[in-house]
């Protein structure tokens, strides 16, 4: 935009001082039928470019925020590629993706046809303008006014009178080719404001709450089928592999339907890194990890700290990553588990779960709505595994305890990561991390181990 201004700028600073001039030059040259007729041309013109410009700008308006959306949702994806991962959500995005795409490419096909006519009606008028310039030196000439000169002096005259005439229809006709500038200033310029105004609006809230309550007692039951069998599993980040560094070794774990688990330990002690090697995101260094069930998100189910949210209506959230359509005829059950989370309001909101909204979902929802986002998500596919990181961090304790007796009443089997000792109450046994300097290796070693969590204030029926 700021190109195609300083392309126009300088024509219209200096045009209105050169249209006087020429106009009174004009005037005394060809008398007033010369500016009158020079006037109507750029009048007609104009109006004609007017009609011709009103769709140009809409659609470059149009293109300017498709292609933001369309960058938008790449950065986006880019961004939280790791919980976007863990969904596996990579053909639903690559869906919306390309429907972006080819609304932004229809958009600027409709822009190319559209533009066509504005560019002819700028082209006519300027072959137009030379015609018209010999016109306004034709009417004295034929009417007599230059009968009493010779063809010598005559000459000299029309040479003379018909350089200031094309001169100042040529300053009208600058104008007009400014046209398909204006366009992209104009739909530019109105995209940006719409962002500046967007952007005025916005605020961001967070629900940061630290209360205490109790759990009362919960009861569990396993069938005892394997998940995930782990056999002596070492772990290293994939770009210090190389260098030996390991996060953990020797892990040997089973973990089977029925059995929760909650994984704790110091910050950096690879508990979300454990995570990633389950779901196959890092490769295990030594070892062997294998899965009984499918990643659909019917069996097995990985809830982030920080859920990834895409763009599209509240049901297209909802039963994130599968397509909408399959939760056609569910209102009923995704409205209870709206209220379940306290997050009715939404619908409230949007006033239906179809409605198209434009707005940026992360920037709308507090990071505690997020991560409650997710458990509506999770009731919603109702897998046999679920996998949850921190996935109550931004919440209080009493929704945590909701949220938890909820999975345990849908009989999903837990395997989270946390911090909170109140997560023990939901979970059979504690996978603990540690970490440990060995001063010969001058370096860090996380070593595990698994026990029973002895808590009375739930039943178990292992």
């Amino acid at each position: 935009m700021c190109n195609s201004f300083s392309l126009i700028i300088a024509d219209l600073l200096v045009s209105p001082f050169t249209i006087v001039y020429y106009t009174y030059t004009t005037w005394t040259s060809t008398g007033f039928i010369g500016p009158i007729c020079v006037f109507a041309f750029f009048v007609i013109s104009s109006v004609i470019n007017k009609f011709l410009m009103s769709p140009v700008v809409q659609l470059v308006f149009s293109q300017e925020r498709l292609e933001g959306d369309f960058r938008f949702q790449h950065v986006q994806f880019r961004s939280s590629c790791e919980s976007a991962a863990f969904l596996r959500c990579g053909q639903a995005e690559l869906k919306k993706a390309n429907e972006k795409l080819l609304q932004l490419v229809h958009v600027q096909h409709r822009l190319v046809f559209s533009q066509f006519p504005l560019n002819f009606s700028v082209y006519m008028a300027a072959y137009f303008g030379s015609i018209l310039s010999y016109v306004i030196l034709a009417i004295p000439v034929f009417s007599g006014v230059y009968d009493h000169l010779s063809p010598a002096d005559l000459s000299a005259l029309i040479s003379e009178n018909a350089f200031v005439t094309i001169y100042l229809i040529s300053c009208f006709t600058r104008l007009i080719d400014m046209a398909p500038e204006v366009t992209d200033i104009a739909g530019t310029a109105h995209r940006i404001g719409q962002l500046l105004e967007q952007a005025d609006s916005l605020s961001d809230s967070e629900e940061l709450c630290d209360t205490k309550t109790s759990v009362s007692s919960i009861g569990f039951s396993h069938s005892g089928a394997t998940v995930y069998m782990l056999d002596n599993v070492s772990v290293s980040p994939p770009t210090n592999s190389a260098n030996g560094q390991v996060l953990f070794e020797g892990l040997n774990l089973k973990l089977e339907i029925g059995v929760n688990i909650l994984i704790s330990g110091d910050s950096g002690c690879g508990k979300s890194s454990l995570l990633r090697a389950l779901d196959g995101l890092w490769p295990v260094t030594e070892g062997s990890i294998d899965c009984s069930l499918s990643r659909s998100s019917s069996e097995i189910f990985f809830l982030p700290q920080k859920s990834y949210l895409t763009n599209g209506s509240l049901r297209q959230q909802i039963t994130f990553p599968d397509y909408e359509e399959l939760s056609i005829g569910k209102e009923q059950q995704l409205i209870e588990y709206l209220k379940l989370t306290e997050l009715s309001h939404l619908l409230e909101r949007v006033k239906s779960f179809d409605f198209p909204v434009k707005w940026n979902w992360y920037n709308i929802l507090s990071p505690g709505e997020i991560q409650r986002i997710g458990f509506v998500r999770l009731f919603y596919h109702q897998p046999r595994f679920a996998v949850l990181d921190e996935a109550t961090s931004q919440m209080d304790i009493e929704m945590e305890k909701k949220l938890y007796t909820q999975c345990i009443q849908m009989k999903i089997t837990l395997l989270s990561v946390g911090h909170r000792s109140t997560l023990r109450h939901f979970h059979q046994f504690e996978l603990n991390l540690t970490r440990l300097h060995v001063e010969e290796k001058e370096d860090n070693i996380v070593t595990w181990q698994m026990e029973p969590i002895e808590n009375k204030l739930y039943s178990s029926n292992l």
